[in-house]
């Protein structure tokens, strides 16, 4: 009988290792996320794993919806850790209840963001819930979450460097101002806000993931696993940092810094860390982004001028480089690296290539090279 209570008890102990990790919370591989969003998905990954975002029935994530103001709300209460807060037996605030809503616990999530102070209660009467949140709507609600009104309002009559800047509403100036100093938004290419335009679902899962980042949270039980494809345009050795053009395609590309010469006639250069090429075809536009980092997917030919330094590269599509269309993640003595089933050192990684990276958070766990 001893020996049948010490081993029922050993079953029991081995059951409860073994329970939290068959019982943790699967991981949902959204049907609709694909590679167009390799930038968004690592983000939106993890705010699901969080519990910050959800998802639709059949696996649906719906990453090009607009995010609806009551939708941007939530998220933000949800990140600063206030939703637990919510009793929804509670009486809600008369203009709480004046507010047009199909979805009865959302009143409860309008009247938190009111005592937070993402809505003012004079607000109210114009808040459309349902209604697709701005850009510059979700910087206010970004903004007023974690404490920076104040800072805000003092930017209020800052002239913004965005060529756009006369687009954005007079009394959002400063919420723009803050969230764009912070990193939590970025611009456009061509140094655009577009301060109207709706933010997706995938937009705001950046948004949100780049908001948790700023507020500091090192739980590692939140840590989430996820694999991106793309071209390697940055290797850093001393940062031991890899950056991902994610827009990709499974072909050569020629990451480099756009030079101009006038070696018999003027022309433009890519400067790589292979060596130089001279651009032709497709340029248009190459004159505003001298001395600026590019992606090129060309086809190298014959026939350069002698005078020429580098071969000659004929351009099919080049991307400018910025954090929109770029992740990087972090390389640790732990990374493996696999080319043609085997693997190899470090050194095998090479700006341009085309590979795919498995990492925990930020931290990469494996490399293979593609192409």
């Amino acid at each position: 009988m001893k020996k049948f209570i010490a081993g029922l008890l050993m079953v029991l102990l081995v059951v409860s290792f073994i329970a939290p990790a068959a019982f943790a919370k699967p991981k949902l591989n959204f049907k609709d996320v694909g590679e167009g969003f390799d930038w968004a998905r690592f983000a939106i990954d993890r705010m699901y794993e969080k519990g910050v975002i959800k998802g639709f029935p059949n696996g649906l994530f719906k990453p090009r919806d607009p995010v609806t103001h009551l939708q941007a709300i939530i998220m933000a209460l949800r990140i600063m850790g206030w939703e637990k807060e919510i009793d929804f037996k509670s009486e809600l605030p008369k203009k709480v209840k004046d507010v047009k809503l199909s979805w009865k616990e959302g009143y409860y999530y309008v009247a938190l963001a009111v005592e937070k102070g993402l809505v003012k209660s004079e607000e109210l009467k114009n808040f459309r819930p349902n209604e697709p949140a701005k850009r510059y709507e979700v910087a206010r609600y970004v903004v007023r979450a974690i404490g920076k009104e104040s800072i805000a309002q003092s930017h209020m009559n800052d002239r913004l460097s965005f060529k756009d800047a006369n687009a954005i509403p007079k009394d959002a100036v400063g919420y723009v101002y803050v969230i764009t100093d912070l990193g939590l938004m970025k611009g456009y290419p061509g140094n655009l806000f577009m301060p109207n335009k709706p933010v997706t679902r995938a937009e705001m899962a950046v948004i949100i993931n780049n908001l948790d980042d700023l507020l500091g949270d090192n739980d590692d039980n939140q840590k989430v696993t996820v694999t991106v494809k793309g071209i390697i345009v940055d290797l850093n050795e001393k940062d031991k940092t890899v950056s991902l053009f994610t827009y990709g395609k499974e072909t050569t590309a020629y990451p480099g810094v756009v030079q101009v010469s006038d070696i018999e006639g003027l022309h433009y250069e890519l400067d790589t860390e292979n060596g130089r090429y001279v651009l032709t075809g497709k340029t248009t536009g190459l004159d505003e982004n001298v001395n600026k980092n590019i992606l090129v997917f060309g086809e190298v030919k014959e026939g350069a001028s002698v005078y020429m330094r580098g071969p000659i590269l004929e351009v099919k599509e080049w991307y400018l480089l910025n954090e929109s269309n770029t992740l990087t993640f972090n390389l640790t003595e732990n990374t493996s690296v696999n080319k043609d089933g085997k693997e190899v050192r470090l050194s095998e990684l090479k700006e341009g290539s085309y590979v795919e990276i498995k990492a925990h958070d930020k931290n990469i766990i494996s490399v293979k090279i593609i192409k």
